[in-house]
Parts: C-alpha cells; structure tokens; sequence
C-alpha cells in the first residue's frame, strides 16, 4: 500500500535542523556532496565551468560549490532519463566554508534549480542478532515457499536480482554461482565494451572504491541480503534462497569508512539501465523534524530515480525499516515512492506477531519475516539476521519467482500481483487495521488469480485556488486509479478520514465493472471542520470490488500557518500570524521572504517583543536547535489584507497577535499593520507598525519592541553591515565600497527620543553561533542585543544579522503604543539612501502625519533623596506635553506607600514610623499612548527621640535667635524650661503634646515676662516620657 505524499513546492530550507533523520536518527557525519535538478538541461562544460544562463539572477551559492559529476551515464540519453529529467541531475562539491544547509537553502530561491539536497545517506535497516535464535524459526514453510517452487524457481528463467547494499561478497560459498555476469563485457580487458560507462563491470560495480569489485573487505549487510534473496539453492551446503537460483547483480554503496550507505541513487540507476529485474533496497532514512521544502526535495528525487528505474522496466523492493513510526504519517524513503514496493516485518512463522521494531501503516505494501532470518555472511559462514533488511530480500526473492511465471508483468503488474498475494494480519494496539494487505505469500504469488489488483496513480487536491486547506472550506481530491491483472468488477470506492473532523461531503464512487490496464477517475470532496492549526490528517481511499478490496492513503496538512504577501512589483515580502516575516521559520518554509528585484535576501525575520533577559517573545532561532513560538492569533482575530482607491497606498496588510500562551510572556497584544505601494515612488520599501498593549490590562514595563533579520545578500552570506545616524538606519550591503545591492532597517518611530532607539549588527559565526558556548540565539543574547542603545560599529565580510528596536517603553493601563519600522532595499548608496528618504516621507506626511510626541518631566529629580521615617518628602513632578495632551501621572513602583496627584503631578511620600532602608520610585506620565517615566531612590532612616546641641551658641538675642533641632519617634507630651546659672527658671514653655517627626525650638533670649535676660549661662531642658535632655547655652549681650 503506498502513501501517496502531497508535495509543497517551496524556496528554501532551514539551517539548523539535522537534514535525514534515519531509523535511529543518524546524524551527518561529514560534508555531503549536493544535488542539484535544473529546470531544463545544462551542458556539463557549462556547468563545471559555472558557466550559467542569464548570471545576474543567479544564486549567489553557485559561487560557493564546484561542480562534481551528473547522477548517471549521460552517454546514452533515452526517453526515460528525458522523461524524468535524470540528465538534469547532477552532483556539486561545497568550496566554501558555508555550511551544506545553507547552500542548499541560498540554491532553492534560484530559478534555475527544480529541487536541491545534500545527498542522502542511508541506514540499513538492520538490528543486533542474538544468535540463540537461530534454530526457532520455521518461516520459509509459513509463506508456502515449497510449494511455490514447486511451480516455478527463478532458475528456470534469467531474472536478476539487483542488491543495492553496503558491499556484497560475491565469493561466498552460496553465492558465487548466482552472482550475474554482464553479458555485453568483456572481463579484464580495461574497456568500457557496453558503453555504459563503467568498465569491466562484470558482476555490478562498486560506487564507493569507483571499482569492478563489489566486494570489500569487513562488510557484511549487502552479503546477508544478498543470500536471503537468493543464495545457491539446492546445492547440499548453507541455506536455500528465496529465488531459488535468480541471478544476483552485486551494487556496493557504501559511504566510505562510515556506516551509512550513500550511492544509492547511482546503484539503482546502473541496476536497472544494466537490466536488473528486481532491485532489493534494504535501507532507509526517516524524514521527520525537517522543513516541507526538504521532504519535497527528498521525495521528489526518490520519485525521479525510483521513477525511473521502474520505466526500464525494474521493480525496486525496499525494507519499510526499523523505526517502529507509522509510515502513514512519517515519510520512509524510498520504501514511501509510489513504484515502490514496500515491505514490513513480521516474527518468523507466526501468523499475526508483529515485528516490534517495523515502520507499519496502510501505506506499507506488505510484510514479511524480519526475525532470525537465516543468511550467508563473512567468511562462507551463516548466520541468523534481524530487521526489515532480512523481510525485503525474501520479499524481492518472491518477486523474481513472479516474474519468472509471468515473465511479461511489468513492474506495475509485479507489484499489483505481489500485494495481493497475501495473508491478512490483525494487529492490535497501534498496529490495528495499519499493516497492509498482510503477510506475503509466494505460492499466491506463483499462482494464476482473477482479482484484480487497484492502484492509485495521482491525487490531486484543490480548492479555492491557493493549495492550503483552512477551516470550513471545501476541498477536492481527484483520484486516478489504474487496474491491473484482471476486470474488476462491481467496484465501490469510498472516501473517509482517520480524523473526525473532516467532513466528507461527497457520494462514494460506483461502477459495473472497470477493464484491465484501464484507468479511471474521480473526484471526491470533504470539508475540515477544526480549528488547530498545522493539523496533519489522512484521506483513506477504500475500494471494494468481487474477489478484491484495498485502501490507500493520502496524508494532509490541514489549517497550514496562514501567509500574506505584499507585492510593490520591486519588492515582495511574506507576512505571519506567528510574528514572523518573511517566512513561517527559515528560508524554504512557507513564504516567500523578503524579495527585491527579484531576488530573496532574507534567511530569516521576525518581532522580538522583551522586558528582560528571562521575557522575550518571539517566533525565532532559540537555544540549541530549538525555535521559539510565542505568539498566536488574538481570539476572533484573522489576518487581512485590504486593497483599494480609498486606502493610502496599494496594499495594507492587518494581523494580531499575542504572547499570551508564551512560557514567560510579557503580557502584550499586537497589532502589527503593514504598508506596500506600487507607486514608483515607493515600491522600494515596506512599512512595519506595531501596536502594543497589555493584554491584561495591566501596566507594562520597559517593553522593547524590535526586528530582527539574518540577511543574505552574498552568495557566500559574507556581507556587510553599517548604520546611517541621520536615519537611524542599520543596513546590509554586498560589497564595502561601492555596493550593488543594500537592504536596511529604519527606524520610524523617533518619537520616542534618541534614549529609546537600539540598533545592533550581529556577526551570526561569533555573536550567534559561537556565542555563549556555541547554544544557539538564546533569550539573553535577544534582549542584549535590543536593549543597548544604538551600538553602530560596522562590520566586514561576515554573515550578519540586524537588530533594530524602541524601548523602553512604559505603557500604561489601557494605553496603546505604537513603533514602526521601514525596510528599504535599494541598488546603490545613493538610491538606498532615497530610497529610505521616500520611506520616511510616506510615514511623516501620509500614514503618520501627526505622530504623537512624548511628554518629557520638567524638573528632574535628584537619584536620591534621604530622610527619616517621621519626614514627609514632597515633588512636583509636573511635564509639558509637546501635542497638549491630557496627561495622567501614576506611581508603577512602590505605588503603595506613596500618592501622587494624576492631574498635577504632585508627589507625597509619608513613610510609616517603622520604614528603615531605600524604595524605590518610577513615576509615570502618560499621554494616552507615549509615556515617560522618573525614578529616583528614597533612603529613609528610622525616627529616634533625639535632642540636638544648640546654635547659635554661645548667641546674642540682639542679633538673632538660638535653635535646638529635636525629632520624636512617636507622639508625646513634651515641656520646655530655660533655666539660669543658679537654677531660677526664666522661661517655661507651655507642655503640650507632640506628633512624632522632627522639630526646631527657637529661644530669642526673652524671660517670661518677655524682657531680655543677661549675659550669661542658661540651661534648656527637655523633658519628656523618655527622660530629660539638657543643653547649655551661652547668652552675650
């Protein structure tokens, strides 16, 4: 059963995401050589030269690979290699210390290149053997092989097996009789006698020694194979071959000294332009946590060489591997090519034990003992086997059977044939209803049927036009199916989901009877029904006819990330619900980036939105590998875009979003509004304005808004970075002086004041990559970078990133602020400066005609201010405002021990008896949008029962008066005597009752009686509940 996968055709792809995740998720181990299909044929000189049509619109990249080889023989051009353009298919090597990803992301944009990848490796998909189980497994007698070789064993025709693998002993005792000899070579003589491009390949060829010998020396997994398909049967040594007796033509693959096989794609192409029957691929690579542009690009290129292959008239048998994934929903390749036959594993003979490690699913054609196969191996001796490596090979051995019989099938037959031929399983668990036609069977394979066998040869789905299925619209799927074998008759197809919400809205298909070889098609249609977004669904096909029923599978992206694109003729540019610009995730996701004549300078872009090192919402690179999505579509909100005579330029584009679901969110709602004209004028930039409010209604504090782009101008990524100060503009251009191409950032939004603008140019191999140990962009490096102030060092010949942000910004209650940016592309200096100044001239006069001014303090306040817990402190924080602004004044740190006036500005601070330390105070003033904020520091010193000396002392009353400074730290009575030197009391102040604070008695050297008193000494005392404090004073007259 073959999964049929929708293909995304997208630009570019990601960076930082590992390329092939194989069976157990290998890794890339070295520098990989990059395939590259053109749209249309290129002369080998012309490229090894790079010499390329019309060069101005070429990809930069091309300067960073060198040409190596075109994927086959290109001596021999027939119908198919044109068909399936394999002629356009060719290898280059990368020059350049840029990384394989990114060149391949910089070649996807270019509009020569139909797909690019790094050459795919594989993993065989064998597991440990323990080899006490050897002597368990009957399965040969389950699949009924005796009594199919009984009717036919391959040694009765000239059928070929061709085993594709790491290296294959062709000098094995069981094997060396069936290995294939090339007919059209003669052996040794260093002649190419075929012209095929290899000489004295007498029995395959070995792409990793680029030999004769398909042997090497340590390698086993090719000779295992090769034995279980077809080792010498009926030989009285070793073990009995699938085939019995079809003849094995040896393809070593092998990557070099690693583990991993690399040269498939050569050997299934010599297999089958070299006349190989069957091709047996006992290998794969799982293609999960990679963009869609990489998965199309791998699909697309299986399709190509297994295509093919096929059309030579070759069926390729492949393991479904050892994953323990269902292939449904994650893409195996090649075992996931329509042409191909796929195989799953089962336990020996049991009739319905699931091999536990298999890759299973409606879409994996059969399934076949994958346990304790027996098999030949190194040294002419034998072995038990496990893994879907061991079920393929018996699989392809069934096959040659087949093809012995009916020596007429062609592939497409010998697969309809072989996936009826069956037993049906019943798993449970995960396993329910995924494990294809069943077990495969080789007398049903041998035997003459009259059922039919169905396969689906396209699906093509569409709706309203743009190939992405949203939320209530209806959607339709035409469906081609071919017959093979026999008429089929009375035949019912149905369409169904395994997600619930998908509604099917169409009838099923009927028909009397379909022919043989005859194709039909349908059309279907169905509605989804939810509202999670990038939900993956499958469309069951099934069918029902006499002597025969199937199901297929399609699998579905549902709800994908909605895009906008802005399109000024000069400039093109993708826009988000996630925050992101440009593109859904890195260049080759969805999108199309960020495009200026025509071509694509962004790898990346997006809205930061920080407050702290710890607070940073945006939907970029993060730590590690990892990749931030903060935000998501305000509830009720969608994003729009609105045309018409009526608006102020061509194209306004509206989204909103929030970082509500964020893990440490800032607590913002976004509006962001974008501004694209076609006018001439204007066409050479795109306005960004953000509209930020709390989306809890609460007060929000030093809130930066920025943009951050990795630009790529050179095909090298080595560009160069500068900041025009007159337009607070940071800008990337290709070349230092004189520079063709130049892409900025300018900052809107002065309003604000030259404190809250930031810019920073980012040097991505230091700053990025090996940063903070080489951990990815991480939070803290985010909210550095945007909250420095205008850092506006330039740099050289690097890969550079941008960074431009206003902030901080304090947004009161309610209140809404608003920051724009421009980015501006442009062919040389003074255009791009022009280019900027027409940005500018279109905000100032026609979007933002009025911008809102800050209000700005009029007295400033000292840092700190100090007093003790019985004070009260008081300022007149009063501000102008630049627009007459009604202004409102509020207290957002320490607002509880403190009061301020919101109309006046009057500040009053009181503290509590027992306050001992600092607080700190931010005041804010705010005009509705823009705010502006004081702060200073208040130390206050707890209030204790103190008494000061006198001064003036020693004093002359004619000249003034004398003072004691006294402060109490809670409410008392209090008396005052003045006494003389003889212990008379001269004055007596009332005792009366004081509040705690401070306090300044003044004596003017008065008596009671309110006549002067002498020269001389007097005593002043202070008595209270605390005791009773005297000072001594000296009167002169």
């Amino acid at each position: 059963m073959k999964v049929l996968r929708f293909l995304y055709f997208t630009l570019f792809a990601i960076v930082f995401v590992e390329y092939i995740k194989a069976e157990d998720n290998i890794s890339e181990t070295s520098s990989r050589p990059i395939i590259i299909k053109f749209k249309s044929p290129i002369p080998q000189t012309a490229l090894s030269q790079n010499i390329l049509p019309n060069p101005s619109q070429r990809s930069v990249a091309f300067n960073f690979i060198k040409y190596d080889r075109p994927i086959a023989n290109q001596k021999n051009i027939n119908q198919s290699k044109i068909k399936f353009g394999i002629n356009r298919i060719h290898y280059f090597k990368n020059s350049s210390s840029i990384s394989d990803s990114e060149i391949v992301s910089m070649l996807r944009s270019d509009p020569l290149v139909e797909y690019v990848l790094i050459q795919p490796i594989f993993k065989i998909n064998e597991v440990p053997n323990d080899a006490l189980w050897s002597d368990q497994v009957s399965y040969m007698n389950a699949l009924n092989f005796p009594e199919a070789w009984d009717i036919v064993k391959a040694e009765e025709g000239s059928v070929v097996i061709a085993v594709v693998d790491d290296a294959v002993d062709w000098t094995h005792e069981d094997l060396i009789d069936n290995i294939w000899s090339n007919p059209k070579e003669i052996a040794d003589n260093g002649i190419d006698d075929d012209n095929n491009g290899f000489i004295d390949d007498i029995r395959g060829w070995n792409f990793t020694d680029n030999s004769n010998n398909p042997k090497l020396n340590g390698v086993s997994h090719g000779t295992t194979t090769a034995t279980a398909a077809s080792a010498s049967t009926d030989n009285a040594i070793g073990i009995a071959g699938a085939a019995w007796n079809a003849k094995i033509m040896a393809i070593t693959a092998k990557c070099g000294d690693s583990e991993y096989i690399c040269y498939t794609s050569e050997g299934v192409i010599y297999a089958a332009e070299n006349g190989a029957d069957i091709i047996n691929a006992s290998y794969g690579s799982v293609y999960e946590g990679i963009t869609i542009p990489e998965q199309d690009a791998a699909y697309a290129f299986s399709e190509d060489v297994y295509g093919y292959a096929t059309s030579l008239g070759t069926l390729v048998v492949s393991s479904a591997g050892n994953s323990g994934l269902d292939s449904d929903y994650t893409l195996h390749l090649p075992a996931a090519v329509r042409e191909v036959l796929s195989v799953g594993g089962v336990q020996g003979p049991e009739p319905n034990l699931v091999y536990t490690s298999t890759a299973y699913g409606i879409s994996v054609d059969v399934y076949s003992p994958s346990t304790a196969v027996r098999t030949g191996t190194l040294g002419n001796a034998y072995t038990s086997s496990w893994g879907t490596s061991f079920g393929s090979p018996i699989a392809a051995g069934i096959a040659a059977l087949t093809k012995t019989k009916f020596p007429n099938y062609t592939p497409a037959e010998l697969q309809a044939k072989l996936r009826i031929s069956t037993t049906p399983l019943s798993g449970t668990g995960q396993w329910s209803g995924k494990l294809g036609k069943g077990r495969i069977n080789a007398l049903l394979a041998v035997s003459e049927t009259t059922s039919p066998s169905m396969q689906i040869q396209n699906v093509r789905l569409y709706d309203n036009g743009d190939d992405l299925f949203y939320n209530g619209e209806t959607v339709y799927a035409e469906v081609s199916f071919v017959n093979y074998l026999n008429d089929a008759k009375n035949v019912i197809i149905s369409l169904s989901s395994d997600n619930e919400n998908i509604v099917i809205l169409s009838d099923d298909y009927s028909t009397n009877s379909i022919a043989k070889n005859d194709t039909i098609t349908h059309t279907f249609s169905f509605s989804p029904n939810l509202s999670t977004i990038n939900q993956e669904a499958l469309l069951l096909f099934s069918i029902q006819a006499d002597e025969y029923n199937d199901r297929f599978v399609k699998e579905i992206m549902l709800n994908p990330p909605p895009i906008l694109n802005h399109n000024t003729g000069k400039t093109q540019v993708s826009i988000t619900e996630t925050g992101n610009i440009g593109f859904t995730e890195f260049s080759g996701s969805y999108g199309q980036g960020f495009i200026y004549n025509g071509k694509n300078f962004l790898f990346e872009g997006g809205l930061i939105i920080a407050s702290s090192p710890t607070k940073v919402s945006d939907a970029l690179r993060s730590e590690g590998d990892g990749r931030s999505a903060d935000f998501s579509v305000q509830e009720n909100s969608k994003m729009g875009k609105f045309y018409g005579k009526d608006q102020p330029v061509k194209e306004i584009g509206i989204t909103s979003i929030t970082d509500q679901s964020a893990l440490n969110s800032n607590k913002v709602n976004v509006t962001q509004y974008t501004y694209a004209d076609s006018n001439k004028i204007n066409d050479d930039f795109v306005i960004f304005k953000y509209k930020i409010s709390s989306s809890d209604n609460e007060f929000l504090s030093d809130i930066y808004t920025g943009l951050f782009f990795d630009w790529d101008l050179n095909e090298d990524a080595t560009d160069y970075a500068g900041f025009d100060s007159n337009r607070l503009m940071g800008y990337v251009s290709n070349s230092q002086g004189n520079p063709t191409e130049l892409i900025g950032v300018m900052i809107l939004s002065d309003n604000y004041g030259q404190n809250a603008m930031n810019y920073r140019s980012i040097d991505n191999p230091t700053d990025i990559y090996g940063g903070d140990s080489g951990d990815g962009f991480t939070n803290a490096e985010k909210f550095q970078f945007m909250s420095g102030g205008l850092r506006t060092g330039s740099l050289n010949a690097t890969d550079v990133s941008t960074i431009s942000s206003v902030g901080p910004l304090f947004i009161n209650k309610g209140d809404t602020a608003e920051v724009a940016f421009a980015i501006v592309g442009g062919n040389s200096s003074q255009e791009f400066l022009d280019n900027a100044d027409n940005a500018k001239k279109l905000w100032v006069e026609t979007l933002s005609p009025n911008p809102n001014q800050a209000p700005t303090f009029v007295n400033t306040v000292d840092p700190y201010y100090k007093i003790i817990s019985v004070e009260k402190l008081e300022l007149d924080l009063k501000a102008n405002d630049p627009d007459n602004d009604q202004l409102k004044y509020s207290i957002i740190e320490s607002g509880d021990i403190a009061e301020i006036d919101e109309s006046s500005g009057k500040f009053v601070f009181q503290p509590r008896i027992e306050f001992d330390g600092q607080f700190k105070f931010r005041v804010l003033v705010s005009d509705g949008q823009i705010s502006a904020i004081q702060s200073f520091t208040v130390i206050v010193e707890k209030a204790l029962y103190d008494i000061s000396n006198a001064y003036e002392n020693p004093f002359n009353p004619m000249n003034g008066n004398t003072q004691i400074d006294f402060q109490l730290p809670e409410t008392t009575k209090l008396n005052i005597v003045i006494y003389n030197a003889i212990g008379q009391s001269v004055k007596n102040i009332p005792s009366s009752e004081y509040q705690p604070g401070k306090y300044t008695f003044n004596w003017n050297g008065k008596d009671d009686n309110g006549s002067m008193v002498s020269s001389g000494i007097y005593f002043i005392s202070f008595e209270s509940k605390f005791d009773t404090s005297v000072k001594k004073i000296a009167v002169i007259r």
